[in-house]
């Protein structure tokens, strides 16, 4: 949590993402998608951020782009993909 009170995102609570999809994702994007794959509304997420639903449907359409996702749910779904560590070692 920040000096706002903001809820930032804890890389050890997601150690199951793929870091190299991870890190297209600008701060704020990040931040969204940790309130995201918890299930959090838009309407939430703006809350929780003092930002307007509008910034943060702004940030997810980026991130489906990156992805290139055309729902939520496929961008969520390739997040939570599980990392082959076999690859890695």
């Amino acid at each position: 949590m920040n000096e706002f009170g903001i809820l930032l995102p804890n890389p050890m609570l997601l150690p199951f993402l793929n870091p190299a999809t991870i890190q297209k994702f600008s701060k704020r994007e990040k931040i969204c998608l940790y309130h995201l794959v918890r299930g959090k509304t838009i309407k939430e997420i703006a809350s929780a951020l003092y930002r307007s639903p509008k910034t943060i449907e702004t940030h997810i359409e980026h991130m489906k782009l990156k992805l290139n996702c055309q729902t939520r749910s496929e961008l969520i779904t390739k997040i939570l993909e599980p990392v082959d560590i076999s690859d890695e070692l």
